[in-house]
């Protein structure tokens, strides 16, 4: 999907692809147009790889699908890490965060969301490296060394990590206080525990000061995301306490069985871990302890306003979480209440479902009732620019651009239009206009830019070809999928 183009562009990724191909990267550090936020090291890092590949297909996909194979292998790492033992729960870790919804749709799609996963698991390798160092004194020189550069720059490349790695704070802070080592062992290990904290305290302020502060204060962003996630009503705490959990699963009956263990892991494994005293806790205790802190930070931020709840891909950091929490609940199913037929038919019913999760999203990506009509859009569009840029011709296109069916006929001819990115779009409305599908297009060349018109319909093209200017004899003209060359 990466490096062939057989996944179109869609509405959200043609907005910030606009930003990406059309803005310096001193411009992508201020106000992004198309109402789009995006971190801004990331942002300049998107587009410093595809500016140098022309703002190709593959230059626009490969680094989310870079980015989501870097997730899995670190799941794989993390599994060994967390559940050592090698049960076979224990395989529901990766499958459970790969099935999720926001991991597999948007894996090749140019958005932020898959190096949130990635970092939520980075945020958990770095807790676990800590409390490593707490319990045990030390880790490796290099294992350090990497921990201490991660947690000076991760913080720049998500708006969701500094919430990811919040509950290592309090955890690491009081594991020395714990210790019954010797004063000169305890002293090492403040020194060791604390600089990390400190790094990533100093950068995650940082990182608020230059970039989070500026998208926290920018509230149509926020009034857009309530209007479209609301738009019928708004959603109480409870709809959204649901959602967290039940939206790791996909489809109804998933999303009902993924809603109900989840929210039963959480308030039982939050029990037993509140319930045991601190001085007994193992590392997995610790790592509970850390998976239901973070939830209940996000649902504090939900219940606030400060997070927009009951939306997947805005909680994905959340899901690594989730499942260390429903491993270790049916683990005590199993073997503390003895309930081992029981858990093993849940754990199956999980296994198969989150295969055939995986299974069906991709075979949903290219089967989905718009697909072939878009695909097709996108492909011909291609075709007509490199078209009108080798002839020297404009380009005159319908709002069939988009890729939906398109069939307006009105009884009389309109207006063509040419510079239709107003300022009313610069500042999101909601339906895009097609110039911005037309230039996002990668055989839009920034270095070749095609003079482009837009023309309300294909029922008067004839009329549409004799309203261009003067200078242009000839056009490529279009609803999307059928162009053609036109004279005067």
């Amino acid at each position: 999907m990466a490096l062939f183009p057989i996944r179109p562009f869609w509405n959200d990724e043609w907005r910030l692809i606009y930003n990406i191909k059309f803005k310096s990267i001193s411009q992508l550090w201020g106000t992004l147009d198309l109402l789009q936020e995006c971190p801004r090291v990331y942002l300049s890092l998107l587009k410093v790889i595809s500016a140098t590949f022309d703002y190709s297909y593959t230059s626009l996909r490969l680094p989310p699908l870079l980015i989501g194979l870097a997730s899995i292998f670190l799941i794989f790492h993390l599994r060994k890490k967390f559940f050592p033992e090698n049960t076979v729960f224990s395989y529901l870790f990766i499958l459970i965060v790969v099935s999720s919804q926001t991991f597999t749709d948007y894996l090749v799609q140019v958005k932020q969301y898959e190096i949130d996963i990635f970092l939520s698991l980075v945020a958990l390798w770095q807790f676990w490296t800590l409390l490593k160092i707490g319990r045990e004194g030390q880790v490796h020189k290099a294992s350090y060394i990497l921990l201490l550069v991660s947690l000076l720059i991760v913080p720049y490349f998500s708006y969701t990590y500094p919430i990811a790695i919040a509950p290592a704070f309090p955890i690491i802070f009081l594991l020395p206080l714990l210790s019954k080592a010797d004063a000169q062992s305890k002293r090492r290990r403040l020194i060791s525990l604390y600089v990390p904290l400190l790094l990533a305290a100093i950068s995650i302020l940082v990182f608020y000061v230059i970039d989070v502060k500026n998208v926290m204060a920018d509230e149509r962003m926020y009034a857009s995301y309530q209007q479209a996630y609301y738009r019928h009503h708004q959603e109480t705490f409870i709809e959204d306490f649901w959602k967290l959990f039940a939206l790791v699963g996909s489809g109804f009956v998933f999303e009902l069985i993924f809603g109900i263990i989840g929210i039963a892991s959480f308030f039982y494994i939050g029990y037993r871990v509140i319930k045991k005293k601190a001085t007994s806790f193992s590392n997995r205790n610790w790592l509970e302890l850390y998976a239901v802190l973070l939830l209940l930070l996000i649902l504090f931020l939900i219940a606030t306003g400060k997070l927009v709840g009951g939306v997947a891909r805005l909680t994905a950091y959340s899901v690594p979480s989730i499942a260390i929490l429903v491993i270790s609940f049916l683990e005590e199913v199993k073997w503390r209440f003895q309930y081992r037929k029981t858990s093993n038919i849940v754990a199956a019913i999980l296994f198969v479902a989150l295969f055939g999760n995986i299974i069906s999203t991709c075979i949903n990506n290219f089967t989905y009732p718009e697909y072939k009509n878009r695909i097709k859009t996108y492909k011909h569009l291609s075709h007509a620019l490199e078209d009108a840029r080798l002839q020297h011709l404009p380009l005159m296109v319908t709002d069939g651009v988009l890729g939906d069916q398109y069939d307006a006929k009105p009884p009389s001819p309109g207006q063509i239009e040419t510079n239709t990115i107003t300022p009313r779009q610069i500042a999101g409305a909601d339906t895009l206009c097609a110039e911005v599908i037309v230039k996002v297009n990668p055989a839009y060349k920034v270095w070749d830019t095609i003079p482009f018109y837009y023309m309300p319909d294909m029922k008067w093209i004839k009329e549409y070809v004799q309203q261009l200017p003067p200078q242009y004899q000839s056009v490529i003209a279009g609803d999307g999928i059928h162009f053609q060359k036109l004279k005067r």
